[in-house]
């Protein structure tokens, strides 16, 4: 049966070859695989499918990588206002691509509209890290801990260079 049977697993397979060449600096060798996982990507899932939109932003930063600054930035202009469209303003898609695209406006010497590109994506990471954050333990355990160190004694820090030292448990819940 063979790959050609599932053009989407195909799509994947050329878009990690692209983006591992990419990586290695083959930056010739990747664009064919890369506009090909697109293209399929495109014709079998939509220009609005997330998938689609990633692969136009791998197709984005292989660009900038070759130097094609313009073309690159056109690019994802584009791809970045579907996906705030279609994935949402705190997707990790959509936040990488800000982030390349600041990246790109700094390569060309647009350094305020990089700058700020990158610190609209990093506001946007905070909230969202903000947002999911459930706490380092169960909400009943802070609560306890904060209710043990009103009854207890703080404990001391005795610094990196201390390999020995005593302790108490004085409570135990």
């Amino acid at each position: 049966e063979g790959y050609g049977a599932q053009p989407i697993l195909q799509a994947r397979l050329r878009q990690s070859l692209a983006r591992t060449l990419r990586k290695l600096g083959r930056l010739p060798l990747a664009e064919e695989p890369q506009q090909q996982a697109l293209a399929t990507f495109q014709g079998e899932l939509g220009p609005e499918d997330p998938r689609t939109l990633s692969s136009q932003s791998n197709l984005a930063l292989l660009l900038k990588d070759r130097g094609s600054l313009e073309e690159a930035e056109q690019l994802l202009v584009q791809t970045l206002e579907k996906m705030r469209v279609e994935l949402g303003e705190e997707d990790p898609e959509t936040l990488r691509a800000m982030i390349t695209l600041g990246a790109i406006r700094s390569d060309r010497g647009e350094l305020a509209g990089a700058a700020e590109l990158v610190q609209e994506a990093l506001e946007a990471q905070r909230a969202a890290a903000r947002a999911s954050w459930k706490g380092s333990g169960e909400a009943a355990t802070d609560t306890l801990w904060f209710e043990i160190r009103e009854q207890v004694e703080a404990s001391e820090f005795l610094g990196y260079s201390t390999l020995h030292a005593e302790g108490a448990v004085l409570a135990l819940t």
